[in-house]
């Protein structure tokens, strides 16, 4: 008997898809708890410290996008862990229904495979448990998308703009989002006369730049930075060149031999450089975050602010040049990994542990006056020990981590205190969000249900074999949003190395080219 699923239709089949999806997170919950996810301490510093009229950590405000906070920051502070796991459950569930309705233009038969694809399997549920950018990210997106269908089905300038609206969301939530606005050559193919179709496409611009730029005035009036997010010269590709694939040598070229110069006369003066018996090659290619986020704070005390780290970004493009092969491969590497691995699961069990090392631990990292960022490590770690649980330092053999403890030195009494405040509530979230499974029976199993869900690479490989036998037309909005989602990880590549939190929003978008194919294909359902 054939399946009726008219009853995804409307309000009705909206409900229900909403009903199943929060079911879902109940069962999850039941295992596992909201967790602390990438970069998490950063937006509950920047919560607390964008009412402050000069933030001890300017760098990191002007780097953070703001939805993210704005969305995690007033949960935790008024409701703690079980506030903010209940809104991540309702987002979670307006996302799924969201792509649902999208994947309705192509057939019921899209919408309900679709819905069961992230319903069923904890997969992408367990990837909204999270406090981070990611989740907001992938709400965000999935507004792009049936925002995009909407517009594709009865076209209007009104519409096309908040396709636009929604990318400058996406923006906001994760900077790396911006090839999102390749959605800007739907209303070329959507609408009749090539004037009508020129004004859709520039009310898509004009509504994604009008809030970017609205929002880069605001952090040059306050930070005198006009940017969405600061530091893009220590992104691409100077990270991965630094971090990822070590090829910074100073040999690479003249910027990477002024970088070398400033790190002998600066960092190695500093602690724990100096007891470490760090010298300049160490640093170049340790390919520790920590002590590229020290590299990061020491280009501004060189160059300047203003400089933006330009600095890094002429390292790294002479690192390309000179190692243009290992580079091309990392890219590649990661790229494939971004593609076809799959979203593996949350954190171990257990909290972050604690070794005792021996001897003294490191001295102040610098002084206040001239430190811009604040790492993660200089805010959680709750013993003055140092850890250590992570790499290991060149010559002294002793282990660090970027959890290494280093306190910060303050000219002002106020700015200690208030530092010692921001410490202590990042501390106290740590708290709430740390932990293992709640029912350690039900991961094993639940675990196991996630290799249901293939990665982005074959769902797309999928579509593209499937179209190759009928040809459907009429797939514009899954088919750029895979363009422009491909982009996407293209250029995390090309600077980052892979983490499963970059991918994991994409995945529907995988899913929906494919279901959008074959909806056009099979009988009407």
């Amino acid at each position: 008997m054939r399946p009726r699923l008219a009853v995804l239709d409307g309000a009705p089949g909206a409900a229900l898809v909403f009903a199943a999806a929060l079911a879902s997170f109940a069962v999850q919950s039941y295992v596992w708890p909201l967790y602390a996810g990438r970069d998490w301490q950063d937006y509950v510093i920047w919560w607390h410290e964008v009412g402050q009229a000069e933030p001890l950590f300017p760098a990191l405000m002007s780097t953070r996008a703001p939805l993210a906070p704005l969305f995690f920051g007033p949960l935790l502070e008024l409701g703690g862990a079980a506030l903010t796991e209940a809104a991540a459950a309702v987002l979670y569930a307006t996302t799924v229904v969201l792509w649902a309705a999208t994947a309705r233009r192509y057939g019921r038969f899209a919408a309900a495979a679709l819905a069961l694809l992230l319903v069923v399997p904890p997969t992408y549920g367990l990837f909204f448990r999270q406090v981070g950018s990611d989740p907001v990210f992938g709400f965000a997106l999935a507004l792009v998308a049936w925002l995009a269908s909407r517009a594709i089905e009865a076209p209007s300038g009104g519409r096309f703009a908040l396709v636009g609206a929604g990318v400058a969301a996406s923006v906001l939530t994760r900077p790396s989002a911006l090839p999102l606005l390749l959605l800007v050559l739907l209303p070329l193919v959507a609408g009749r006369g090539w004037g009508r179709r020129v004004r859709w496409a520039g009310a898509v611009v004009a509504a994604a730049i009008a809030p970017l730029a609205a929002y880069a005035v605001y952090n040059h009036i306050r930070f005198d930075d006009f940017s969405v997010a600061r530091g893009g010269g220590s992104g691409i590709p100077a990270y991965r060149s630094f971090v990822v694939d070590r090829i910074v040598e100073r040999r690479n070229g003249p910027a990477t031999r002024e970088l070398a110069a400033a790190i002998r006369d600066d960092l190695l003066r500093r602690e724990p450089y100096r007891s470490l018996g760090f010298e300049v090659e160490d640093v170049l290619t340790s390919g520790l975050t920590w002590v590229y986020d020290d590299v990061v704070a020491l280009a501004d005390r060189t160059r300047g602010w203003d400089d933006d780290h330009r600095i890094l970004l002429e390292v790294g493009l002479e690192a390309v040049r000179a190692h243009p092969g290992e580079y091309a491969g990392g890219v590649l590497t990661t790229l494939g990994e971004l593609l076809f691995e799959r979203y593996s699961g949350p954190p171990g069990a257990g909290r972050v542990g604690v070794l005792r090392g021996e001897g003294d631990p490191p001295g102040p990292v610098t002084s206040a006056a001239s430190i811009a960022l604040v790492n993660n490590w200089a805010l959680t770690a709750p013993e003055p020990e140092f850890r250590v649980v992570g790499g290991t330092a060149p010559r002294t053999g002793v282990v660090w981590s970027p959890f290494e403890k280093r306190d910060l030195e303050w000219e002002d009494p106020a700015d200690d205190r208030r530092y010692e405040e921001l410490r202590g509530i990042v501390l106290e979230r740590l708290e709430q969000l740390s932990g293992g499974p709640r029912h350690p029976r039900g991961d094993p199993p639940l675990r196991a249900m996630m290799h249901l869900t293939p990665g982005i690479g074959y769902w797309l490989a999928a579509a593209a074999l499937l179209w190759l036998v009928r040809r459907p037309r009429g797939l514009w909005v899954p088919f750029l949003l895979a363009l422009a989602s491909s982009a996407v990880l293209l250029e995390t590549a090309l600077g980052f190395p892979a983490d499963r939190n970059y991918a994991a929003p994409f995945l529907p978008v995988a899913m929906l080219l494919f279901l959008a194919v074959a909806g056009r294909i099979l009988p009407a359902r």
